[in-house]
């Protein structure tokens, strides 16, 4: 199962920090314990290490301020794929959004389908409304 890389809490106080350079290249198989990242926050510049072996595709930009526990990459296993993530601006069009001044809000509806073995479709009564509504 692919795991999350984030950025790093080094200290009490850390807010963000910004990617000063990636130690491994993309793809790269690093062991538990490899420093594959160098940060550097209000206070100190320093070497990350990955939790977890694997390998590392990484998502993070060089140059870029992240926030404590955004994703900056993924630790993959054997045969593994990054998950897909679906940006605001691809789901828009797909389900309509709202505009609020200079920004762009995609509206889309939690819906939650299930397929038991009997061929009969499990939804949620949201679902039901909304499917009717269609």
């Amino acid at each position: 199962m692919p795991t999350e890389f984030t950025m790093p809490k080094l200290g009490l106080t850390m807010e963000e920090g910004t990617i000063l350079e990636w130690l491994v290249a993309d793809g790269t198989a690093v062991g538990s314990g490899t420093a594959v990242l160098r940060v550097e926050t209000d206070k100190v510049e320093t070497d990350v290490e990955i939790p977890d072996g694997g390998r590392l595709q990484i998502v993070g930009e060089v140059g870029t301020v992240y926030r404590c526990g955004e994703r900056i990459g993924w630790v993959l296993g054997d045969g593994e794929v990054a998950p897909l993530s679906v940006s605001a601006a691809v789901v828009a069009p797909a389900v309509g959004g709202v505009a609020v001044g200079d920004l762009a809000v995609a509206v889309v509806p939690i819906v939650a389908v299930a397929v038991v073995p009997g061929g009969r479709l499990l939804a949620s009564p949201f679902a039901h409304r909304r499917a009717g509504e269609l």
